[in-house]
């Protein structure tokens, strides 16, 4: 991204930018970051050394708030809230009571380039840094899974733990973003 867009909405976890893109956080909210401060994002070519090494290095990117001149700080993308699929169900906002747990789900569609993936109630990150290194994720469309209540929340509602049961079970953490409410 070139130029600043507006923060349409931010809460502890992620922000929503004008162009409909959501960034995660990987530390938290930044103090004084707020809806319509102006940010602009860009390719992190330089990570710290002891960062998070399960993010590759195209997934990191640097966040600066050009209102305030505050940052940068590290952020990953975290998908769109408008994803482009003409599958996806034609909801406006999605929120974590949306979402019931033990309740089978299907995939209606991935973005691998995004880890992330849209159920009927809301759009997931994959949680990269609860997940082995060397362990693959290659869902799928179609698949079938179940949402679990994670053991790591402390305290955050928006954690979840999917079981998918076209890959032999395989459970990851996953974070709800597609809050918009």
């Amino acid at each position: 991204m070139s130029s600043p867009l507006e923060i349409k909405s931010i809460n502890s976890v992620s922000m929503t930018l004008s162009d409909g893109s959501v960034w995660q956080f990987l530390i938290g909210k930044p103090s004084g970051w707020e809806a319509g401060d102006e940010v602009k994002v860009k390719s992190n070519n330089d990570p710290a050394p002891g960062g998070p090494k399960r993010f590759q290095v195209a997934s990191l990117m640097q966040a600066t708030n050009v209102t305030k001149n505050i940052g940068p700080i590290s952020v990953t993308s975290a998908g769109s809230i408008n994803p482009p699929s003409q599958s996806a169900p034609k909801k406006s906002s999605y929120a974590v009571e949306d979402i019931k747990l033990g309740t089978k789900y299907a995939i209606l569609d991935t973005f691998p380039d995004e880890d992330s993936f849209l159920l009927e109630c809301g759009l997931f990150m994959i949680d990269r840094l609860m997940i082995p290194p060397r362990q693959k994720v290659e869902w799928s469309k179609g698949d079938t899974v179940i949402l679990h209540p994670s053991a790591t929340t402390r305290g955050k509602t928006n954690k979840f733990m999917v079981e998918n049961l076209n890959h032999n079970s395989q459970k990851i953490g996953v974070l709800f973003i597609a809050e918009t409410k």
